[in-house]
């Protein structure tokens, strides 16, 4: 839960440090980042759904590692574009 929060806020400031930067290196290096990021993210949802779906309990740590990876994959998916502006 504590990784995807930090993943969550690391992206928020690579979206602001793109803003503010015309460094052409700097940017290649965020937008790489940023998908590394977004490949960890959907790599701790894919695991923490294979654990849920073994699981009979109707609340987990699995359900809500699903739940907040949702959450942070929603959240992000709007300014996915954010690059190419």
């Amino acid at each position: 839960m504590l990784e995807i929060d930090l993943l969550a806020c690391r992206l928020n400031n690579i979206k602001e440090t793109y803003k503010n930067t015309e460094h052409n290196g700097l940017r290649v290096r965020l937008i790489d980042e940023n998908h590394n990021i977004f490949r960890r993210i959907y790599e701790i949802f894919s695991i923490a759904k294979l654990i849920d779906r073994s699981t009979k309990e109707k609340l987990s740590f699995s359900r809500l590692l699903v739940e907040k990876c949702t959450r942070t994959i929603a959240e992000t998916k709007i300014e996915t574009n954010l690059f190419f502006l």
